[in-house]
């Protein structure tokens, strides 16, 4: 494994983190109950992108 290569998870992260700022993820978890549109938005949003990058890993071996 090339220790220079970035992890699922970070690699997840820094998709999300390019559309959400940590603040703004941390508000919407905060008022999933308030704002549940908005809450689903978002999470519709990360598993899309868990999606994407695990299918991307896969095609590139790294699954």
């Amino acid at each position: 494994m090339d220790e220079n290569k970035i992890t699922y998870e970070q690699e997840v992260a820094l998709v999300i983190d390019s559309q959400y700022s940590i603040d703004a993820q941390i508000a919407i978890l905060r008022q999933k109950d308030e704002k549940p549109e908005e809450w689903a938005k978002f999470n519709a949003f990360c598993e899309e992108v868990k999606k994407k990058v695990k299918e991307s890993r896969k095609d590139e071996g790294q699954a």
